[in-house]
Formats: structure tokens, C-alpha cells, sequence
């Protein structure tokens, strides 16, 4: 082995341990904020599923594919992705109370004219 190839080996190896450490750096903080968009879907899943399922599934998109980036070791994407999709999913909240809100409008009309409809 020449003096060129062990030095060109000693920087490969150099370079591929601060890429290493460089992504576990990262690691840390986007696990945090994949925490934090998961716990903000789980609280408004629910109702959202049910009420406004059309930005449910917008939101849930925007979720997955910050999983996926999780995944594939891209803790950049995560760590700059995450704070938009916390807020669309903390957004889900309002959203579905007020689709709540208008179903249940709907249906004590519909509950109205059936009993209405109904003899006594």
C-alpha cells in the first residue's frame, strides 16, 4: 500500500465517521419532533376522521411522508417539516368541533321532521 492510498483511506474513513455522527446529531431532535406531530394527530384524530375527513387525510399525507423521511435518515426534512405539520394537525381541532357542531344541526333537523313525519 502506498503512502497516497493509506492517506486517501485514513480521510474516507474520516469523512464517513463525521457523516455518521453528523445524522446521529440529528437523530435526536427530529425522534422530538416526530413526537410532537404524532401526539398532535392523536388528539384530534378522532373527531377528524369523523368530521372533516377530506383535511384529515391532507394532514395524514403531510404525516406519512414525514414518517417516510424519518425512515430514510433525512432528519433535516423532519426537523424542518415537522412544525407546519403540527400546526395542520393542531388545526384539525377547531375544524372538526365545528364539523361536530354542523352534523349535529343536521341531524336534530332530520330527527325533527321524523318525528314530525311519525303519528302519534
Amino acid at each position: 500500500m502506498t503512502k497516497t492510498q493509506s492517506i486517501s483511506g485514513f480521510l474516507l474513513v474520516g469523512v464517513m465517521t463525521l457523516l455518521i455522527s453528523a445524522c446521529a446529531s440529528q437523530e435526536g431532535p427530529a425522534r422530538t419532533a416526530m413526537d410532537g406531530v404524532n401526539a398532535a394527530m392523536s388528539a384530534a384524530q378522532e373527531d377528524a376522521r369523523k368530521y372533516v375527513p377530506e383535511k384529515y387525510n391532507e394532514v395524514l399525507k403531510q404525516v406519512n411522508a414525514l414518517k417516510l423521511a424519518f425512515n430514510r435518515r433525512d432528519f433535516e426534512d423532519v426537523i424542518a417539516g415537522a412544525p407546519a405539520a403540527v400546526a395542520a394537525a393542531q388545526g384539525l381541532v377547531p375544524a372538526a368541533a365545528a364539523g361536530k357542531v354542523e352534523y349535529m344541526k343536521v341531524m336534530e333537523t332530520d330527527w325533527a321532521a321524523l318525528t314530525a313525519a311519525v303519528p302519534a
